[in-house]
């Protein structure tokens, strides 16, 4: 079950690259903080000129699912859930991906969600709003690790972050009763 369900998210990812034009490489598969149930996956750029802007890694991240549960860019709501991206989501590999914090307008951020903008790790000089536009929330690519950095928008860098939230009982019912339906399809 588990193999056809991988198969069937990598066929997703290949459509997605097909339709953006931008070709995301899985770093792995989505990994589960326990501290709040959610899904955590990073995408990186498969060749070395791939690049994306936060606005196209919006779309992206809301195109893709694992385990019946749309994704979005991450919101990081706790110092807990920034350390936990760290260190499962390789490390140093997280430096300029995108994820789920946007501006609305100057100074004023927001998650994707609409959860409470109430927990903040930015760079010691961040948000800098050095281009004067509204920008998008990435991991700074210098410093220490894991702080944040804003950026505009339409600036294109090599990655981003998805957060799938916790699967729904009756999508995982759903999804348990169609792998039922064929394996007995198989077996008739």
């Amino acid at each position: 079950m588990r193999e056809r369900i991988i198969v069937l998210y990598a066929a997703t990812l290949t459509m997605v690259g097909l339709l953006t034009g931008w070709a995301p490489k899985a770093y792995g598969v989505p990994v589960q903080w326990s501290g709040n149930g959610h899904y955590y996956e990073r995408f990186d750029r498969l060749h070395d000129y791939d690049q994306i802007t936060w606005l196209e890694a919006k779309v992206v991240a809301e195109s893709q699912s694992y385990l019946g549960a749309q994704g979005y860019l991450a919101t990081i709501t706790s110092q807990e859930e920034n350390d936990f991206i760290i260190n499962n989501l390789g490390g140093e590999a997280i430096r300029g991906k995108w994820f789920g914090g946007f501006e609305t307008s100057e100074g004023v951020w927001n998650w994707v969600t609409g959860e409470p903008w109430s927990y903040t790790n930015w760079d010691w000089d961040q948000p800098d709003n050095f281009y004067q536009t509204l920008d998008g929330l990435n991991f700074h690519w210098r410093g220490t690790l894991g702080v944040w950095d804003d950026h505009p928008l339409t600036r294109e860098i090599s990655g981003y972050i998805v957060e799938y939230p916790v699967p729904e009982p009756a999508t995982i019912l759903l999804l348990g009763l169609g792998g039922l339906t064929i394996l007995r399809r198989r077996g008739s």
